[in-house]
């Protein structure tokens, strides 16, 4: 995920900050998952109830349970997120976290 939304937003010259201009913590990643869950979910899709959890340690050292989809899901999460979740979701998100984003 981080490698597609991030350098999405890169290309059009916006580097996602740690600390948005609102002072407010910048971690899509939480935002997204989530989002792909519900997809996946809604859709009734197979690699809904094909996931593992895993113990996912963010750097500041939160300790989340994260879901880990079969290889096979990437192609489903690679359009969901370039035709979902940035033109529908990403602006919702950031609104109010860091104006530049937007």
């Amino acid at each position: 995920m981080f490698g597609r939304l991030y350098s999405a937003l890169e290309s059009v010259g916006y580097v996602i900050p740690d600390k948005g201009s609102h002072n407010k913590k910048l971690m899509p990643d939480i935002s997204v998952g989530l989002g792909f869950a519900k997809f996946l979910k809604d859709n009734s899709s197979k690699y809904y109830d094909d996931c593992r959890t895993y113990r996912h340690t963010f750097p500041d050292g939160r300790d989340v349970e994260a879901n880990m989809y079969p290889i096979d899901a990437l192609p489903m999460f690679i359009r969901w997120l370039n035709e979902i979740w940035i033109p529908t979701k990403a602006q919702a998100y950031f609104k109010g976290k860091d104006d530049l984003a937007l």
